[in-house]
């Protein structure tokens, strides 16, 4: 085996089961993944009557699929994720003065009222393992100081089809200029203000997705319900600056933003990945002591929304892709 993998994402109607090959649909999208893991409890029932001390007779229950895919946080792929984990995409192209460089394109990805559904494809050299009626659950974003940036996505699947064989497995060509952020690429504002302090930083966002719906003659899920959409997250930070613990002392709601930025040109971004959570409650801000250690606080993020808009989290997203990249 030569270990070529890949994983495609296209937008298709949650109850759809055909899946044509990849290969023939420009608006299927690669991603470089660090890992997946995709599995499936058949629901098998196996009853013990009164005449036998084994289970007999194995009877089928509902199938329920997903799992979780990880990503590292480039501009392009990962913008995809996010725009399924979300709902909602708009896209103006760059022109240097409104923050993107001239031939890079800005996605501003929200919160929607629903969120589409997508077929899923892994490569694994001997077969295609083809999912569909697949959604996002939720995203997740990790920062450390001295880890790449990497993202998260926990994904339900309504089925998984007979495997397909695989013609000719190759990995997919990936931009060469395209990687994650670590360190120095990264910058943290509060209330447009910028912090040199903080540590790490998650952010998670859940789709709150009824999956015990399913109703008599099928195994397999329906429909799409999509409810409450909650993101939260924590960060941590030394304690270099009394306002951040203020903040929390005084329940305080702030502006958190996020900037990821590895690419510029004459000093504009060129590739760059923004979060904006426009306005946070801080909890359970622990400060504790630990001998002569140096104190690090520790925070406890809930968005919430402004002024009755639903976009309690923004990520604008600057690369060389058109809206087709988001296929909208």
């Amino acid at each position: 085996m030569a270990n070529n993998r890949y994983v495609m994402f296209e937008k298709q109607a949650f109850a759809t089961e055909t899946f044509d090959p990849f290969v023939a649909n420009a608006a299927a999208h690669p991603i470089d993944q660090v890992s997946e893991d995709i599995s499936f409890d058949h629901g098998f029932v196996n009853p013990i009557t009164s005449a036998k001390r084994t289970p007999r007779n194995r009877l089928y229950g509902p199938i329920k699929g997903g799992g979780d895919i990880g990503v590292p946080m480039y501009t392009k792929g990962f913008p995809t994720l996010a725009y399924y984990a979300l709902g909602k995409n708009v896209t103006v192209v760059g022109d240097g003065a409104n923050g993107a460089a001239v031939g890079s394109f800005i996605h501003t990805v929200t919160p929607d009222s629903t969120i589409p559904s997508f077929r899923m494809g892994i490569g694994k050299d001997i077969k295609e393992h083809q999912f569909v009626g697949c959604a996002m659950k939720s995203m997740k974003l990790d920062y450390t100081i001295d880890n790449p940036a990497i993202a998260t996505f926990d994904v339900l699947s309504r089925k998984e089809l007979t495997p397909a064989t695989l013609q000719t497995p190759t990995f997919p060509d990936f931009d060469v200029a395209e990687r994650s952020f670590l360190g120095t690429e990264v910058s943290v504002e509060i209330d447009d203000v910028v912090v040199g302090y903080v540590r790490s930083a998650s952010i998670e966002v859940n789709n709150t997705l009824v999956e015990d719906n399913h109703g008599f003659g099928s195994r397999y899920l329906p429909d799409l319900v999509v409810q409450d959409l909650e993101v939260k997250g924590n960060m941590t930070m030394s304690y270099t600056d009394i306002q951040r613990y203020l903040d929390v002392h005084n329940e305080t709601e702030v502006k958190l933003e996020l900037i990821f930025t590895h690419d510029t040109v004459l000093t504009v971004p060129h590739r760059q990945l923004k979060v904006t959570l426009p306005k946070v409650s801080l909890d359970v801000g622990k400060l504790p002591t630990d001998g002569n250690k140096e104190y690090i606080m520790n925070y406890d993020i809930t968005a919430e929304a402004v002024n009755n808009d639903d976009e309690v989290i923004i990520m604008d997203f600057i690369n060389e892709e058109s809206a087709a990249e988001h296929n909208v």
